[in-house]
């Protein structure tokens, strides 16, 4: 019966764990703009190239385009995060509540 219960309340204190991380990562997406985003990792590649330099890359529409990747992909893998965490929250709450 202690073991039990440690287990539930461990699988309980997980789940809040990871609600909280699918809870940022779902701010995180709803609170940007993936245009801006992409904005403003074009100005920072722009601005690192222009410090070394490369003179910069505003005219180049193959940074730009790197630049819309990034955030894309950020976003897929916060996507990601968001449908896993709530997969793994569900499970964990079921072995938390769990009568036996």
């Amino acid at each position: 019966p202690a073991l039990v219960a440690a287990v539930r309340s461990a699988a309980g204190a997980a789940a809040d764990a990871i609600a909280g991380v699918v809870d940022a990562a779902v701010r995180a997406c709803a609170g940007s703009s993936e245009v801006e985003d992409a904005r403003k990792v074009f100005g920072a590649v722009d601005e690192w190239c222009a410090a070394g330099g490369g003179g910069g890359l505003l005219s180049s529409g193959y940074a730009a385009e790197a630049a819309k990747k990034v955030v894309a992909s950020h976003r897929s893998t916060l996507g990601a995060v968001r449908d896993h965490g709530e997969r793994l929250v569900a499970q964990l709450r079921v072995v938390a509540n769990r009568d036996e």
